[in-house]
């Protein structure tokens, strides 16, 4: 449903820019501009950094005039987590992080008054690590299991918003797109038992690997929303 109400805001949006949009005054042009995605900082039940996440993405617009940018971006997500039960004597330890760069070209026309539509493409490049591991002291043996996961991924993705003037430095504005992606994953695993009576290792650790492509497209009803300061 949150995705219809915004498709539709969003087109009609567009459609009265493209009908029923004049010339505006002309205003002071900020060469530079600092944008904050809340969406992300906001992403799990409205606290970002419970449970070691850590959530980040910043985007710089170089502006050429009103209604063109240069947009550049990064993106961090991590997240450490640590378990500890006495009980059964299991400790696991997984680190989870994103990393990925944003290039893209925005144009903004104005709608009326403090609203103007914001649309443009961005292509990302993006590495994504999950580590898991766990360790177990059994009655005559220890266990220690290990999992890791790394993708590699580019996106292509046109988008599409609404900004809203605060003041001439303040704004901010919603997106959302289309993206394709490509993705390479890798993937390695194993456990082995260790004799605490002799020391010995009863499973050599010897890494499974797993290696598989994926390529698709998906809508992205609301990708960002952003707080912009020009300066």
């Amino acid at each position: 449903m949150k995705q219809i109400c915004f498709t539709i805001i969003l087109a009609t949006v567009l459609f009265y820019q493209t009908a029923f949009a004049q010339d505006q005054p002309s205003k002071t042009v900020f060469r530079n501009n600092i944008a904050i995605n809340t969406l992300v900082v906001l992403d799990g039940n409205f606290f970002p950094f419970a449970d070691g996440n850590m959530p980040l993405q910043l985007i710089y617009k170089r502006v050429k005039n009103e209604s063109e940018a240069m947009r550049l971006g990064l993106t961090f997500q991590g997240r450490l987590q640590n378990y500890n039960n006495q009980r059964s004597y299991l400790i696991a330890d997984s680190i989870d992080y994103t990393v990925a760069l944003r290039a893209g070209y925005e144009w903004n026309r104005p709608i009326k008054g403090r609203f103007s539509a914001v649309y443009g493409v961005d292509l990302i490049p993006s590495f994504t690590k999950k580590s898991f591991e766990t360790r177990t002291d059994e009655q005559d043996f220890f266990t220690h299991g290990f999992t890791e996961r790394k993708t590699y991924s580019i996106k292509g993705r046109p988008f599409a918003g609404i900004n809203f003037s605060i003041t001439d430095r303040l704004q901010v504005y919603l997106e959302a797109g289309i993206e394709g992606w490509y993705s390479l994953y890798n993937k390695k695993d194993d456990l082995w038992y260790v004799n605490k009576e002799t020391g010995a290792i009863d499973n050599p650790p010897g890494y499974n690997w797993w290696k598989y492509q994926t390529v698709g497209f998906r809508y992205v009803p609301v990708s960002g929303v952003y707080f912009n300061y020009a300066f």
